[in-house]
């Protein structure tokens, strides 16, 4: 289940964290409270991905490579990288049965924006 975690406030936008063992949700709201910009990744424990929402961007769907050179030496910083197709529709399911602690009308407007995806 998502569950909130850290809220920022800027001058002229708020940043929402929600997050459980499978899933991070960033959301980007403006001062009316609408979403600029949101982030859902999903398998954040094995071969983590990404799907980037933003008003003037569209969408993007990404994997995290995380660093990990695989040969001993020191971690990098994580990255996104272009992956592609994904099964939207069932990422937007898997979205919907763990929002419950998500404002509804938030939780929707991702839910509905995860539905509508496609490359």
């Amino acid at each position: 289940m998502l569950l909130p975690i850290k809220t920022r406030q800027d001058s002229d936008q708020q940043r929402l964290w929600f997050s459980d063992d499978n899933y991070d949700l960033f959301v980007w709201l403006d001062n009316n409270r609408h979403v600029i910009s949101f982030q859902f990744s999903y398998n954040k424990l094995h071969n983590e991905h990404i799907i980037v929402w933003h008003r003037d961007k569209g969408y993007s769907h990404d994997r995290i490579d995380n660093g990990e050179p695989g040969d001993g030496s020191y971690k990098m910083t994580p990255i996104m990288v272009p992956n592609g197709m994904a099964d939207y529709a069932k990422l937007a399911e898997e979205f919907r049965l763990v929002s419950n602690h998500i404002e509804p009308a938030l939780a929707h407007f991702i839910y509905t924006k995860l539905s509508t995806f496609s490359n």
